[in-house]
């Protein structure tokens, strides 16, 4: 069995989506097979798609993706997008956007330490720098 060498997981699907070869040009349908971040598997019965063209899918966060063509093999397309540098950055899922907080630190208030040692005044919570 091959050992899987692509950098990101791919997701099968069953979804239809359009090529589109050129801005104002028609587009023709095909189906989504799998899908990753970086690129994506089609398939076309369009024997003259070109090696540049933009996947359209409406509902999808990012409807337009501009891809070139990677690979070949009879109606079965892969294509990477090549438009990750201009896409804005992913939002991870509320779970993961949560920073780990150290726990706070603890100083004296000197406002509570007047005429007291420092080992007898009550301490109060300060954020992390």
């Amino acid at each position: 069995m091959l050992k899987e060498s692509r950098s990101s997981k791919r997701y099968n699907f069953s979804r239809y989506a359009r090529i589109q070869v050129e801005m104002s040009g028609s587009s023709r349908d095909c189906l989504i097979v799998n899908m990753s971040e970086e690129g994506v598997r089609l398939h076309s019965e369009i024997p003259e798609l070109p090696n540049e063209f933009t996947l359209v899918m409406p509902d999808a966060e990012h409807p337009r993706r501009t891809c070139r063509v990677v690979w070949r093999l009879g109606f079965e397309i892969g294509a990477k997008f090549t438009d990750l540098d201009r896409l804005p950055a992913r939002r991870p899922p509320q779970t993961m956007r949560l920073k780990a907080v150290s726990p706070a630190r603890t100083l004296p208030d000197p406002r509570l330490c007047m005429g007291n040692s420092v080992g007898n005044c009550p301490s109060m919570p300060i954020s992390p720098m």
